[in-house]
């Protein structure tokens, strides 16, 4: 989308190896019903909080101001998300109250924050990718939502 070439995972190869390594990972335990949706949950809380801050990085290096990049970060974390619940005929979370896209925001934009604040850029990844898991992992253990908008009450 930032027309960054060349494409990431293809002169990285880290990243597609991990996405492969978890394919194979669920592709394996399937078959432990019981504990599978938890499971992949939990996979998919620490690929939010990871992508969240991957992106935003990967947007401040190629020159993208702060909010692009918090923005980017946000995008990178919650569309794979997407297209694994629209292929799997599921709602997508990010349209739920259930708190999804916030957490991949929260982590963004404290890495950006504390990119801002000279911290360490190891440092600040780190501290926005706990920041965005922690928040998903509350939701998933908690079942935290988002309100939902409501008709104003009122006189008329």
């Amino acid at each position: 989308m930032l027309g960054a070439t060349p494409v990431l995972w293809v002169s990285s190869p880290v990243y597609l190896l991990a996405c492969v390594a978890a394919s194979a990972t669920v592709f394996f335990l399937a078959h432990v019903p019981q504990s599978r949706e938890s499971l992949l949950l939990r996979f998919d809380a620490v690929e939010l909080a990871l992508f969240a801050v991957l992106g935003a990085d990967k947007a401040l290096d190629i020159g993208a101001g702060p909010v692009a990049a918090v923005a980017m970060g946000v995008v990178t974390a919650t569309l794979g998300g997407v297209v694994r619940d629209v292929l799997s005929g599921e709602s997508p979370a990010i349209l739920s109250r259930e708190i999804y896209a916030t957490a991949a925001l929260a982590g963004a934009v404290v890495f950006v924050l504390f990119l801002g604040a000279d911290v360490p850029r190891e440092t600040a990844m780190v501290t926005g990718f706990v920041v965005a898991l922690a928040i998903r992992f509350g939701t998933l253990h908690w079942n935290w939502s988002l309100p939902r908008y409501g008709q104003p009450s009122g006189d008329t």
